[in-house]
């Protein structure tokens, strides 16, 4: 009876064992599963270009302004440059008004800019004829001590047309002329001297001496 019961046990095992490796072989035969593929999610960042407005000030005045034009008959100048160019020539009240303002520009008439710039024209003008007739006295001076008195005489005259307010060519020509005897010449020079430098009362005590002489 027992080796029955052991007989039966066996059968049972193997079929046991039959059935589990048949099972595994079907497993093993079988198409793998696709595993199901998480997606990732990506946060993309687009970019976005800011266009950036760079605006002058309207106010801004440039680093070193020289002149600007406000109106029709204003300008606005450097006061530096006003001061520097126009010294001179700038009227007190306009002069007291650029030295208490703070700003370093100026605001001034046109019109006024154009006489400022008329009498540093004429005030060229005159140092001009200076050095011209400084030029012209030393020359006629030379020709004096070289003994060339005629040559003298109309360097004495050409400074003397050139209209500047110095008196050592009249003085000269009155002198010159004397000593030649022209009294015709020496007259005429003594007048213009006195038209020249009317406060001067030299010329009249000469002139008057000459026609008495005469």
């Amino acid at each position: 009876m027992e080796f029955l019961l052991l007989g039966l046990l066996l059968i049972i095992i193997a079929v046991v064992v039959l059935f589990l490796k048949s099972s595994d072989d079907t497993s093993q035969n079988a198409p793998p599963q696709e595993q199901p593929v998480q997606e990732t999610k990506m946060n993309y960042i687009k970019e976005v270009e800011i266009p950036i407005r760079i605006e002058a000030s309207e106010n801004k005045q440039p680093s070193h302004p020289q002149r600007q034009s406000v109106g029709t008959d204003e300008v606005r100048l450097s006061k530096d440059k006003l001061l520097n160019k126009y010294r001179s020539h700038i009227p007190g009240d306009m002069f007291d008004a650029m030295i208490m303002c703070d700003d370093d520009m100026i605001t001034i008439k046109q019109s006024d800019l154009d006489k400022l710039d008329e009498k540093l024209k004429e005030e060229k003008a005159f140092n001009k004829k200076l050095q011209k007739t400084a030029e012209l006295n030393n020359a006629g001076m030379k020709l004096e001590k070289d003994g060339k008195i005629d040559e003298a005489i109309q360097i004495y005259e050409k400074n003397v047309k050139l209209g500047y307010p110095a008196s050592h060519s009249y003085d000269r020509l009155m002198i010159l002329y004397r000593k030649q005897k022209d009294t015709k010449n020496e007259v005429r020079i003594i007048e213009m001297a006195i038209e020249k430098f009317p406060k001067d009362v030299k010329y009249k005590e000469r002139l008057s001496k000459v026609n008495k002489k005469s």
